[in-house]
């Protein structure tokens, strides 16, 4: 694909992937007893749960439940697609060879793993609160394959573009790298740190930069 059709393409997907965030951040905090809890915050909670007590705090009460299965539908539907595909089209306008193969590699696992993730979160909420060790075993595989695999991901990226381009693409390069690559993270701490967001922010930018150009590797003096 054209790299200035890629990069363009990114960003009518990353248009589309803030305005699910948006409607994400929307809706409204649940009180299940013990105060209102942000339905964002209970939806990451939901998805790192890897206990019955861990779904229970999460999932907490029918009326968060229902607006977490919608949360979940919309995510299935299009927040996938949308960040999936800016990530696809940023990395093809952005990056080439070995390290782009590898990017992609891991956000296809990333894409996969978002996809089990959401669908066995449905499962769930659907049989709540019958749970078994498979929805368990399932969301710990699918929620492990999306971070590690976004993380990862933007990591190949990241450091391919610093490698590849000039000026301020290539620091842009760099905060995509080590950004994502903090983003690991995750999985030592009790919610998701802003890693990830910030790495994606960064590739974001360096779209924006490359979009009426070329985006050559070592052709962007001034992106």
């Amino acid at each position: 694909m054209d790299r200035v059709r890629a990069a363009r393409g990114a960003l009518v997907a990353a248009v589309a992937t803030i305005a699910v965030s948006l409607w994400f951040g929307a809706q409204p905090a649940i009180d299940c007893g013990g105060g209102p809890v942000s339905s964002r915050v209970a939806l990451g909670a939901f998805q790192m749960a890897r206990s019955e007590a861990g779904l229970l705090a999460s999932i907490g009460c029918n009326a968060r439940l229902d607006v977490l299965n919608a949360m979940n539908r919309v995510d299935l539907i299009a927040f996938i697609a949308s960040y999936g595909l800016f990530l696809i089209l940023a990395t093809l306008a952005l990056t080439h060879g070995r390290l782009r193969r590898i990017a992609l590699t891991f956000f296809v696992v990333a894409l996969a793993g978002d996809v089990l993730e959401t669908a066995t979160q449905l499962w769930i909420g659907a049989r709540w609160p019958f749970v078994t060790t498979q929805m368990l075993s399932l969301l710990a595989v699918g929620s492990t394959a999306k971070w590690a695999g976004i993380a990862l991901g933007l990591g190949a990226a990241g450091t391919d573009i610093a490698r590849e381009h000039r000026g301020l693409t290539r620091w842009l390069g760099v905060a995509v790298a080590v950004f994502g690559v903090l983003g690991l993270a995750v999985f030592a701490m009790p919610a998701p740190p802003p890693f990830i967001a910030i790495s994606w922010l960064a590739l974001l930018v360096a779209c924006a930069l490359n979009a009426r150009r070329g985006a050559n590797p070592r052709t962007s003096a001034v992106a």
